[in-house]
């Protein structure tokens, strides 16, 4: 049996490896011969960073906050201090590798206004926390290698980068308010069943956003987290979410279709207000409160279809400017969705849904 130590610092911590079984044994004491036991050299615990040099008169920054930064590596060299700023000697790209403190997180305003330098960053797996504004108004980043052990996604974290495409972990649990806003470059998204919490304006203004699903462990959208995506045009919501908050989807101008499964509760305000390109509406069977112009300036419906049996509480203005389309309900329901408050005023609109 072959034991590798796994590396997860750059000096002292380690866990027993057995390779032959692909199990990990933490805290345990090592009783073998020498040829037995190999150092594994392949486990990169340290942020790999590419940066383009265009500029060799000034330094440029590579890092913001060194707090949690215990060495830098640039292009092989290991730097006699951690600096925030360095002077490149060449134009072109530059490898810049950081080994840190603790390298289970990339600590909140470690890399943030790099500017247009920094467009390329791997994260190892080791990292499980990515926190507040690290990456924050790196605009020329538009690529992201995420750790496969991630587990949080600070507040503006990447927001304002220009990033192309971000593939969120199976086993990562919350993202953080305006994570992502203003990634304009970014054209699809997953967020995964393991996430059970985001906060607000998380992909607000990633207006070059085409596709988006939503993972079934997430019971609530937050406050527009999608609002002003022009380009969204594929929008898959899995069951197990509950409620669409307040104007999350407002402005999605390029959505064609909007299907809101049989799991969801509560629609709130304006939530997708002014999706002008929508042509047909699905609202599942759990809602039961429809909020403020919800869809209000909605003007390319030709239907909306709500299979809730009885009439959800509605808000005012819900299905203003929607084309006059029709509203189909249950056939059972008609009466009652005719004469309920709110839904009267659209009564010349209800009818049974065609079976």
């Amino acid at each position: 049996m072959s034991v590798y130590l796994k590396e997860f610092s750059t000096h002292s911590e380690y866990e027993a490896y057995i390779a032959s079984e692909g199990k990990v044994l933490p805290n345990v004491s090592i009783c073998t011969t020498e040829s037995d036991v190999h150092y594994n050299p392949w486990v990169e615990t340290r942020v790999v960073a590419k940066f383009n040099v265009t500029d060799t008169s000034n330094p440029i920054r590579i890092a913001s906050g060194t707090s949690n930064i215990e060495s830098i590596e640039i292009d092989g060299v290991t730097q006699p201090s951690v600096t925030t700023g360095y002077t490149f000697e060449t134009t072109g790209e530059h490898i810049v590798k950081y080994t840190f403190i603790n390298p289970k997180k990339i600590a909140g305003k470690t890399f943030p206004y790099c500017g247009d330098n920094l467009i390329e960053v791997q994260i190892p797996d080791i990292v499980e926390s990515i926190e507040y504004y690290a990456f924050f108004n790196d605009y020329g980043l538009t690529k992201v290698t995420m750790p496969k052990n991630l587990l949080n996604i600070g507040y503006y974290a990447f927001a304002s980068c220009n990033l192309e495409s971000v593939e969120i972990p199976d086993g990562t649990k919350s993202i953080g308010d305006w994570a992502f806003n203003f990634c304009d470059s970014l054209t699809s998204v997953t967020i995964p069943d393991s996430v059970t919490s985001i906060g607000k304006c998380v992909f607000e203004y990633c207006s070059g956003l085409t596709s988006c699903t939503i993972g079934s462990g997430l019971t609530s959208i937050g406050r527009e987290d999608f609002a002003y995506c022009y380009g969204l045009s594929e929008l898959t919501i899995k069951e197990g979410v509950e409620t669409i908050g307040q104007n999350s989807f407002s402005y999605c101008t390029g959505l064609t279709s909007i299907n809101i499964p049989d799991s969801v509760t509560s629609i709130e305000m304006y939530a997708f207000g002014n999706c002008k390109s929508a042509t047909n509406l699905s609202i599942g069977s759990g809602v039961t409160s429809i909020g403020d112009g919800a869809f209000r300036n909605c003007s390319g419906l030709t239907s909306a279809t709500i299979t809730a049996v009885n009439p959800p509480t509605l808000g005012t203005d819900t299905f203003t400017s929607t084309n006059n389309c029709p509203i189909y309900v249950p056939s059972g329901s008609v009466d009652a969705y005719k004469a309920a408050s709110g839904w009267s005023d659209y009564a010349s609109r209800i009818q049974a849904i065609i079976e």
